[in-house]
């Protein structure tokens, strides 16, 4: 079972006008963990930043270098 400080990733890909685009996103509960104690009720889990997919690629050892190259936050 993951840890609830360990933070979630996940890459989204698209087509527009005819061209593959892509985005990377990262959500960390930490402060809200950390702020609300034991979850008891229901709370706010946080909101998604975007973030570089070469960032993703770094901190998992997975490789997306399509998707890195049509990266719409790098």
């Amino acid at each position: 079972m993951k840890s609830p400080t360990t933070p979630f990733w996940k890459i989204v890909a698209w087509v527009e006008d005819r061209q593959l685009k892509a985005a990377g996103f990262v959500l960390d509960q930490s402060d809200e963990i950390q702020a609300h104690g034991p979850i008891t009720q229901e709370i706010s889990f946080g909101s998604y930043r975007p973030r570089p997919i070469a960032e993703t690629q770094d901190r998992t050892g997975l490789q997306f270098p399509e998707l890195v190259h049509v990266d719409t936050f790098r």
